[in-house]
Formats: structure tokens, sequence, C-alpha cells
């Protein structure tokens, strides 16, 4: 009879340096599975070209690689330049850093992740950026949701990302989706994941899920049901499963709460996805899931618990449980319940597909082929 798999875990991520976990499980477990895992997270550590894919670049619409903010700054002035007459929505943030208003532009502690006691809150616009009240944030977002008659865009980024980058990638989908005729504000939710540190990413996620949850408790009862739209990635969609639970035991009754979820990529395990299923569909007017064959990230985190490194918020070792929901072969397992876009031929890797994104909120998908595969996948390519 074989010896049961070997399984590390540690009570506290933050406790467990990658590079320190790596050479304590050496020692423990057998040497090659555990020798690879290390090579892993040596690279995720190390490699400049790992991570910057670990750190989920944002790219523009061509698929370009999007360098720094003040580029998008030029795009999105040059394209107010040319509809002067068309009134875009703003780009806020809310925020779990500590933030410093340096000039005419924000500061962050990127590389720690360092969290303050309470939330900030501002906007980024092409000229400088603003920090004020919640109170404030609120007041601004609902005359824009107004003006526009079109809902706000709450945008929730994965593992590893930056508070520059945030913004970025936030930027990014408001392009996109502002060139598919959807001109409602976008609000990004920063949850001070540190730069290049899945483990680090991982222990924020406790504290995330509370303050995200509180937040977007405030921020409904602020905007009314039905007034927002929520695009999360990867890492960023255990927030929105939390939010969903806790909502559905204080409001067993209440339904729609949000327009329309869409699932970028998850690097969620498909148990903690059957325990949130129902609520995140409950609340959702329109339930989408992204996923890929593909995702060399989601292939990473997927061994990294297979050869037994388990985090605290992982749940007990269970068949297939390593497993990500963003991998085409387990999201293809609830394509019958919700629809399951699989992303693989567009080839971006674990970036965010923003263009795709746009068109599915719009309904203006014409610049791709979408077929229903077996078991009733949709199998999105790039129309010639």
């Amino acid at each position: 009879m074989s010896s049961p798999k070997p399984s590390i875990s540690f009570a506290s991520v933050s406790a467990a340096p990658p590079l320190g976990a790596s050479f304590a499980i050496l020692k423990r477990c057998n040497f090659f599975p555990w020798f690879f895992l290390f090579l892993t997270i040596l690279l995720a550590v190390a490699d400049p070209g790992f991570v910057a894919l670990a750190a989920q670049s944002s790219i523009s619409k061509d698929g370009s690689a999007m360098n720094n903010v003040a580029r998008d700054s030029v795009a999105k002035d040059s394209a107010a330049k040319n509809s002067p007459a068309k009134k875009n929505g703003g780009l806020y943030f809310a925020c779990e850093r500590k933030l410093a208003l340096k000039g005419k532009r924000i500061k962050a502690s990127d590389w720690l992740g360092k969290t303050s006691k309470t939330l900030s809150y501002g906007d980024r616009a092409v000229d400088c950026d603003s920090l004020y009240s919640e109170e404030q944030l609120f007041e601004r977002l609902a005359a824009e949701i107004k003006s526009s008659g079109q809902p706000l865009t709450l945008f929730v980024h994965g593992c590893c990302v930056s508070f520059s980058e945030d913004l970025i990638q936030a930027s990014d989908i408001q392009e996109a989706l502002q060139a598919a005729g959807l001109n409602g504000p976008l609000l990004a939710y920063d949850w001070a994941t540190p730069c290049y540190n899945y483990a680090g990413s991982l222990a924020k996620l406790p504290g995330c899920r509370t303050n995200f949850t509180a937040f977007l408790e405030r921020l409904v009862a602020k905007l009314g049901r039905d007034k927002i739209v929520i695009v999360a990635h990867s890492l960023g969609i255990h927030a929105v499963q939390n939010y969903c639970l806790q909502a559905q035991k204080t409001e067993p009754e209440a339904s729609q709460v949000f327009s329309a979820v869409i699932l970028s990529r998850p690097d969620v395990d498909f148990s903690s996805f059957k325990t949130s299923e129902a609520a995140l569909k409950n609340f959702s007017g329109k339930l989408m899931l992204l996923c890929a064959r593909n995702d060399i990230n989601l292939k990473l985190s997927s061994f990294i618990r297979r050869a037994g490194y388990n985090f605290v918020d992982d749940p007990r070792p269970v068949h297939d449980n390593y497993l990500r929901l963003g991998q085409a072969s387990v999201a293809s397992g609830v394509a019958d319940r919700l629809a399951v876009y699989d992303i693989s031929h567009l080839r971006l890797r674990h970036l965010i597909p923003y263009k795709l994104i746009a068109g599915l909120l719009s309904g203006e998908t014409s610049s791709y082929l979408i077929e229903r595969a077996d078991g009733g996948v949709l199998e999105v390519k790039n129309r010639l």
C-alpha cells in the first residue's frame, strides 16, 4: 500500500516566506517533486520575465503591453478630443493601502502592500489624482450613474498587483467599455496585494474579504440594487464570493443585487465555488465565467497545491481540490448551470480579456466567433 501523500500547511502564510518554506518542504518530502516546487517559487521571486507574467500586466486592445499610467492618460486625452460632446464616466478607486498625495499623483506602499486602518477613496484624471471621503465618492458615483443611465462597473484585481498597476488595469477595462458604448463610472477596489508575492497576496485575503464585504454593503445601500456590474479577476473573486455568502445569510430573500458578474480566470478551488455558487447566481442578473486550458498562472497555482503546499485558506485536501476553477477542465463542470466562456484561443496567458468583457456586457461580440462546444462551454475565437 502506498503511503499517503505528504501535505505541508502553514498557520499563517505571511510566516512562511516562499524560499524558506521551500527549503523546509524539501527536507521533509521526496526530493524531486519538492525540488521542482522550489524552482517554481524561485522563478516567481527572482525571474523578471516570470514576475511580469505573475503581475498580470495590462494589455491594450491590440495586445501590446501597457507600461505606465502616462501612456494610458495620453490615449484617454486623445479619445476625449476626438469626441468632445461625449461624457464619459470617471475612474475611481477604493484602496486598502496607505496612500499619500505627492504633487499631482498618489504614491502608495506597493512592495510590502502596507494596509491602512481605513479605506482611502479618490479618482484618477488625466492631469491629476484626487483624494476624498467615502461619502463624497458615493455621491459622485450616484450622480454619474444617473447622468449616464448606466451602472457602475466595480473591478476587483487579482494577486501581486500594485496600486499603479491596478489603476492601469481598471483604465484599460474602462477604455474597452467606452469603446463599446458603456460610459458609466468605473470603481477599482485595491486590496493591497504586495508586488510579485503570491504567498503575500494570499495572506491579504482574509482582511480583503472582511473589508470588501463591509464596503460593498455600504455601496449597495447607497446606490441601490441592479446599479452595479462586477468584474473580478483571479484571486479577487474570493472577495465577491464572501460578499454573496454573507449577504445571503442576512437577506435570504434578496436577489439580483448586481446587473452582471464576470468571474475572469478564477484562482479558486472547485469546492469553494460550489459553496458560493447559489449565492453568486442569486445576486447576479447574469453570471459569466471566463476560463482557459493554457493559463500558465493557474497551472502553477494548481501545481503548488498538488505538490502539498497548502495555504491557510485552502480547504482540507480532497480529490482534485488543487485544480482551479479558471482551468477549462474544471469550469466545464458548471457549464450546464451558467455561461462559461473558454478563451484559450485568445492566447492571453493570465491577462484580462478587456475587449471581450466589454463585448459580453454590451452584447456586442461580433469581433469574436463564439461556438458552443461539448458540455455547453462557449469557445471564443478571434474572427480572422
